[in-house]
């Protein structure tokens, strides 16, 4: 039964295998998870969501998912490989495609919400969904795609100095490329932030930046809460430590150096 079950998906991956016309070849692969049968195919990995005998639909996920192996059989490779060969193997503007395989006419859809929200999208100046799938997010202002693990990973890339770097070129960009009219809607110092967080302080880049006198950093604002999320990061809590003992040193020297005055005009007198 084992033969047999071998010699069957050697036949199928031999009738699958395509040659495109950029001159690559892809073979379509099969593997079974505990989340149901999956194929992969140029570089994509395709989860099987339905199955009738007139048609299969698939969709795609990201092609990092862990394979546990094992010889499956399917009936519908030559039609899955013509479909994937006319999409040219990429998912759509969503990160997720659904393809019905049908003989006489294919349908496509998407139903599947992104993991990445709409405001999470909106929130972050730069943040949008990747093309690689729900798994990942891409970065406008660094121009690459990074593993998508929560809300937690847009705000800690959000944060990090190559993205600050980044986002302050492209907006320096775009202030000279287009008028104050054009402008698209941007995130301003609030009065608040001084008030509420030692050492935050408006930035002399502009009112779309705020500056941290701990950090010794100038940095725009890309979040409503960019600051909150800035004075909470580590790096900053030691800087703040050590920036409330420079701020007692002084406030200590200057009760001195007024004490040591009075004492002067009392001696003079």
């Amino acid at each position: 039964m084992a033969q047999k079950l071998r010699r069957e998906i050697e036949a199928q991956n031999y009738q699958s295998k395509k040659t495109l016309s950029s001159g690559a070849q892809y073979q379509a692969e099969y593997f079974q998870t505990a989340s149901g049968m999956h194929m992969k195919y140029g570089g994509y990995i395709y989860h099987r969501m339905d199955q009738t005998p007139n048609y299969t639909k698939w969709r795609c996920i990201n092609a990092l998912l862990e394979e546990k192996r094992c010889y499956v059989t399917a009936k519908v490779v030559n039609e899955i490989v013509a479909v994937l060969q006319e999409h040219n193997h990429d998912p759509d503007k969503n990160g997720l495609i659904s393809l019905e395989l049908t003989h006489r006419k294919r349908k496509s859809g998407n139903s599947s919400k992104n993991s990445i929200s709409k405001e999470v999208s909106e929130d972050a100046h730069g943040i949008q969904v990747s093309q690689f799938g729900f798994a990942y997010f891409y970065c406008k202002h660094c121009r690459k795609d990074y593993p998508f693990t929560g809300p937690s990973s847009i705000r800690a890339h959000i944060l990090s100095n190559h993205h600050i770097q980044n986002a302050t070129l492209s907006q320096s960009v775009n202030k000279t490329m287009s008028d104050d009219s054009n402008q698209k809607s941007e995130y301003k110092y609030k009065e608040s932030y001084t008030k509420c967080f030692t050492g935050i302080q408006p930035s002399s880049k502009g009112d779309t930046y705020f500056y941290c006198a701990c950090c010794l950093l100038n940095a725009p604002i890309l979040h409503q809460q960019t600051v909150q999320f800035h004075v909470g990061t580590r790096k900053h809590i030691e800087r703040l430590k050590l920036y409330k003992k420079m701020l007692s040193l002084r406030s200590n020297k200057q009760e001195k150096s007024v004490e040591e005055d009075k004492e002067e005009t009392l001696k003079s007198e």
